[in-house]
């Protein structure tokens, strides 16, 4: 089992069905605000496990730290600042500082006389 990088059937946990629709309702939900570039913290998605869980009858459901970072470890999630700057300038005002800047810079000669 080590050199195939496995561990024993024993020793791996399945999710139940219940934690299975769970998972995949709050998986299905924290894509659609991230779509539009909102934060979605790790206590907000534990928040939205236990109404799901609620939702689905499911009380000895605990949305643990644990189930947290395994939750995002199953769907590759990681903790990354979200910049929407971007996204809030119009590209018309990107083009015309582009040209701004090229017209600055064609007076520099970085390779001519004197640098």
């Amino acid at each position: 089992m080590w050199r195939e990088n496995t561990c024993s059937p024993s020793a791996k946990k399945k999710l139940k069905a219940e934690a299975i629709e769970i998972d995949a309702t709050v998986f299905e939900w924290f894509c659609a605000p991230r779509q539009r570039s909102l934060p979605i913290s790790g206590p907000i998605l534990q928040e939205k496990a236990l109404a799901v869980a609620k939702k689905l009858q499911c009380p000895d459901f605990k949305a643990s730290n644990g189930w947290l970072e395994k939750f995002k470890l199953r769907h590759n999630i990681c903790a990354k600042v979200i910049c929407s700057e971007s996204e809030s300038v119009p590209l018309a005002t990107a083009e015309e500082w582009k040209a701004k800047v090229k017209n600055l810079c064609e007076g520099n000669n970085p390779g001519g006389p004197g640098s």
